[in-house]
């Protein structure tokens, strides 16, 4: 397989070809680049993660004494680094998934779901994961997926594992932000249409867990309130504020937020593509060229093979041919005895004659 073929299905494709994406946009570009992978380790087939093509080329760098190769070994570092940059990617899309499934079964009429909300004063930006409108206020939903035991650091930090935080940032920090744009933005929408209403916002942070998966999350920040999926829909239920809006302010909020961006907050993703792709694609040349050398020395042992073949069946004739020639040298050395002895014997009768 070509370097050059490769490189043109990743530009057929247009494979982050850029460094700004969207978030849904994000996952869809490493989605690609994952299917071309697996497409080229397994004969078109691009249903296979990216794990399990790291894994296969391994086994193929191993099997070909390659793996300390400076571009094979370089290209599988990065690969294992997209694949754990997309690991995390799609187990944020799933717990969103989880959330806005539960969600669908919250016994509450007034209750209005949005996704992915994005708000921006002018000098600050955020997108909200999912904003619940009520008739008692908004509650926004901060999702974190989750497998195992998480604690929230005394500043903050969300700690998975109880020790691995990939984010520096101080949850309550973010929340805050969150907060304070989201009522901002409704109030200043509020002010340009005539609107005179409070602005009552809480938030959430949901810990999403996959089916039967259950987790421990041990708070030392106590700021911002936590629940998990299952008791997401009860409290959603449960939620009532000093606030109230009429059918009329609430239909108000509701288009208000309705009017506001979605999926358009854009960040920068941080893997130099150009670069991973081209050194892919040289790997893949590398992988699948013929093995000059095992060639090479297959053809030696074959022609030894054929020579010792030769010998073996030579030998026989060669072993004749020495016998027969033994036989006529032993036949001529009888000869000349006799006719020697015929001589002498005669020179010894006319001696004595």
């Amino acid at each position: 397989m070509k370097a050059i073929e490769i490189m043109q299905m990743f530009e057929n494709k247009n494979v982050v070809n850029r460094t700004e994406f969207t978030f849904e946009e994000y996952i869809q570009q490493l989605s690609d680049f994952q299917a071309i992978v697996s497409a080229c380790l397994f004969d078109g087939d691009e249903s296979y993660h990216l794990s399990n093509s790291v894994t296969r080329l391994e086994e193929l760098a191993r099997g070909r004494n390659m793996k300390e190769n400076p571009t094979i070994s370089e290209s599988l570092k990065n690969l294992k680094k997209v694949n754990k940059e997309l690991a995390i990617l799609l187990a944020g899309k799933k717990g969103e998934n989880r959330i806005m499934k539960t969600l669908g079964y919250v016994q509450r009429p007034d209750l209005s779901v949005y996704k992915n909300v994005y708000i921006t004063d002018g000098e600050e930006e955020t997108e909200i994961d999912t904003v619940l409108v009520t008739n008692n206020g908004i509650i926004i939903l901060e999702i974190k997926s989750a497998k195992q035991d998480i604690t929230i650091a005394e500043d903050g930090r969300l700690l998975y594992e109880n020790e691995i935080s990939y984010h520096n940032v101080s949850i309550g920090e973010k929340m805050e932000k969150k907060r304070r744009l989201l009522k901002y933005k409704i109030e200043q929408e509020m002010k340009n249409r005539g609107i005179k209403l409070p602005v009552r916002i809480e938030s959430r942070i949901v810990f999403s867990t996959p089916y039967k998966v259950r987790i421990t999350v041990t708070d030392l920040y106590k700021k911002e309130r936590f629940c998990y999926k299952s008791q997401l829909n009860k409290q959603v239920e449960n939620f009532y504020s000093g606030t109230y809006y009429e059918s009329e302010d609430l239909s108000a909020l509701n288009d208000i937020i309705t009017s506001m961006e979605r999926n358009k907050k854009r960040f920068q993703q941080q893997f130099d593509f150009a670069k991973i792709n081209s050194e892919f694609a040289q790997m893949m040349e590398l992988m699948t060229m013929p093995e000059k050398t095992k060639s090479a020395e297959k053809t030696v042992l074959s022609d030894r093979k054929e020579k010792e073949n030769a010998v073996v069946q030579i030998s026989p004739f060669r072993k004749r041919a020495k016998r027969q020639l033994f036989g006529k040298i032993a036949i001529s050395t009888a000869s000349v005895a006799l006719v020697l002895a015929s001589v002498f014997s005669g020179a010894v009768i006319t001696r004595n004659n």
